[in-house]
């Protein structure tokens, strides 16, 4: 295990979580990371037993679409024609145009469709069939494997960011536990102990509005009753690092000295090698705690 498991040259939660895992265990230890960025529960990773949206939702995620096409439409023939009149107005541009979002609905609005019910759970399928393709493989992926076979011994979740928007954040609750239950299910281990990272890109603020919404979804799962002692949400805030947070406001005036503290912006806990050191150890003693073996 060493850098590079995700981004080039970086670290996430797997660095830190392995080595606790690899230390704490005489018998070999197998991460299976699946990461995309930018996703969310409620659409991309969404669980089976959700279903999609409601009517109303998905017709509104269409109707996005269809007037993302216009706007395109309407800015590349006002780019166009600001090249012979720099002071013309959108509104002229509308006028002129042969573009309409009546045409356009008409024309797309069954392949929008398609393509929005299609994404539902699209990366939930795509994280389930790389575990059971991994687990399928394992003699050949790793050729020291003896045979012996393997136990599933624990989940770990470390998202939020993306389900801040729209409807997403009255529905995490639910997308949660629902996930926890269908992911159980597909790999066949009824309680599997699963940790959840609370996201903490508040930092040392207080979490306000929708993050404070998906927040509170996280840690409600310690409160559904047949997850007591086999999941546990914990907070991540409180391992924000402190000279990242102070660095970040100039860091474009004090480049190198960022490099060697931070890679990100506070979205993605500012790239901070302390923080993901931080969580990866936290969620791996709460994996260990999950199991009875801390």
């Amino acid at each position: 295990l060493t850098v590079g498991y995700g981004s080039p040259g970086c670290i996430g939660l797997e660095l830190q979580f392995g080595h606790v895992m690899g230390n704490h265990y005489d018998e070999p230890v197998l991460l299976i990371k699946t990461a995309w960025g930018g996703k969310s529960i409620g659409i991309d990773f969404r669980p089976p037993s959700s279903g999609l949206q409601s009517d109303e939702a998905i017709a509104e995620s269409v109707e996005n679409m269809i007037k993302r096409d216009y706007n395109n439409i309407i800015r590349n023939e006002w780019n166009k024609a600001k090249k012979d009149n720099p002071d013309i107005k959108r509104k002229e541009i509308e006028e002129k145009s042969s573009a309409s979002i009546e045409e356009i609905r008409k024309a797309k609005a069954d392949e929008y469709r398609k393509q929005v019910v299609d994404r539902y759970g699209h990366f939930y399928r795509l994280m389930i069939t790389e575990i059971k393709t991994t687990l399928s493989e394992i003699k050949t992926r790793f050729p020291q494997y003896d045979g012996r076979g393997y136990e599933i011994a624990g989940f770990v979740w470390f998202q939020g960011w993306n389900d801040m928007y729209g409807r997403l954040p009255g529905e995490y609750a639910k997308n949660m536990e629902n996930f926890i239950r269908d992911v159980r299910k597909e790999l066949d281990v009824p309680n599997l102990p699963v940790a959840i990272g609370i996201m903490g890109q508040n930092g040392f603020k207080e979490a306000k509005g929708n993050m404070a919404v998906v927040q509170k979804a996280q840690a409600s799962m310690n409160d559904v009753p047949d997850f007591r002692g086999n999941v546990k949400a914990i907070p991540t805030d409180i391992y924000w690092d402190k000279r990242a947070d102070e660095a970040f406001p100039k860091w474009r005036d004090n480049l190198k000295e960022w490099v060697l503290i931070g890679s990100d912006f506070p979205y993605h806990y500012l790239g901070s090698t302390i923080t993901f050191t931080r969580v990866g150890q936290a969620l791996a003693q709460t994996i260990l705690e999950l199991r009875n073996e801390k």
